[in-house]
């Protein structure tokens, strides 16, 4: 029922022509997300905040799992969003994804969300390297990302990859200690 719900759903976004949204990546070949339009204020922040948050990143590469690099040549991409397709309600999480390309190669992605109304962005290589990989099947590249029960797929008609799985601890429930050294540890 899962499968059925999923595969409508790309059909569905397919079929409506959302717009698409091309962000290159590694090779000759382009990766194509599929993507609701991004807010034009949501787009002018990401432009403003973009070189200070690369300047970011360019102050301690390493803790951003980036290899140093001529910051300068690096760019802001076209936006995309994920949506959600848990309980069967197909949703946008608010969140707008631009990733930050050094020539054709995505190596950090920066994500637009508002808080208490107003636009605020944190910077991450966040799954750039799997983006990078999708790019480079010649696969009809043309994708859309979505998440359902805890995982992050990437999926077009020819393929489907999960692209992060989030892991979740579970204390248990009936010891007092392990719950408080969850907590602590979290």
């Amino acid at each position: 029922m899962k499968n059925i719900f999923i595969k409508g759903l790309i059909g569905i976004i397919f079929s409506i022509g959302l717009l698409s949204i091309a962000a290159s990546a590694k090779t000759k070949n382009s990766l194509t997300i599929e993507s609701l339009t991004v807010p034009n204020d949501a787009q002018i922040y990401a432009e403003n905040i973009a070189s200070e948050m690369v300047s970011n990143v360019s102050l301690n590469p390493s803790f951003y799992g980036v290899d140093a690099a001529d910051f300068s040549e690096w760019m802001l991409g076209n936006p995309y969003t994920i949506f959600s397709a848990d309980n069967n309600i197909v949703n946008n999480n608010d969140v707008y994804y631009f990733p930050i390309l050094d020539g054709d190669e995505i190596k950090v992605i920066l994500s637009v969300y508002k808080v208490n109304g107003e636009w605020s962005a944190t910077i991450s290589k966040d799954n750039s390297d799997e983006l990078n990989e999708l790019a480079q099947l010649n696969d009809n590249n043309v994708y859309m990302l979505y998440t359902s029960e805890g995982k992050l797929y990437a999926e077009n008609k020819n393929h489907k990859k999960i692209i992060e799985e989030v892991k979740i601890e579970i204390a248990n429930k009936n010891s007092t200690s392990d719950i408080e050294e969850f907590i602590n540890k979290s």
